[in-house]
């Protein structure tokens, strides 16, 4: 899901880029929204650490063959990530993240876990590593309600924290323009 987000919002900022040069030839700038290419950030920001933090160590496996860290697992769960996440660092218009941003931004990780407990009542068809859930730390049959709810408080915490960090980077390097052009 943050990939197609991803995909979506580099989709959006090639023709915002495009309209720009189209109109401004080469001056200007060309920008989407801010705020919302940093909460699509987070979210593969998200994907990347699951990934890299509890997913590829504990030798997760969608099947038998699985192999981790494969190009398409590096795409996907790394590489993407950090060019969105680059983007959004190098390119995006800075100063412009409120303190409750992250509060909104946790709604993406959670449409994703609303669908993965959503999804079996609708199709008896199994993820790709087997079960009823994506994976194993959402999986309530093998652990129970409420580690499934001690993982998700301690995920949403870890996103949480990430999602501030990003938003006092963002006013930092305001800060620092700022100072900067002061001092001048």
């Amino acid at each position: 899901m943050s990939n197609l987000l991803g995909m979506a919002w580099s989709l959006c900022a090639l023709i915002t880029t495009l309209i720009t040069i189209a109109k401004h030839a080469r001056n200007g700038t060309a920008s989407v929204h801010p705020r919302i290419g940093a909460g699509i950030g987070l979210a593969l920001l998200v994907t990347l650490l699951i990934y890299l933090v509890i997913l590829a160590p504990s030798d997760f496996t969608q099947s038998s063959s699985y192999q981790p860290f494969t190009l398409t697992d590096n795409l996907v769960h790394i590489i993407v990530p950090l060019l969105v996440t680059g983007d959004w660092v190098l390119f995006a218009k800075k100063g412009a993240l409120r303190w409750w941003d992250p509060l909104w931004w946790a709604l993406i990780p959670y449409t994703y876990v609303a669908f993965a407990y959503i999804r079996p009542f609708f199709t008896e068809a199994e993820w790709p590593g087997g079960g009823h859930y994506p994976y194993p730390f959402l999986d309530i049959d093998q652990f129970g309600r409420r580690t499934v709810f001690i993982n998700l408080a301690v995920l949403t915490l870890a996103v949480e924290m990430i999602a501030f960090l990003m938003v006092i980077i963002d006013r930092g390097l305001v800060a620092r323009r700022i100072s900067a052009r002061v001092s001048a």
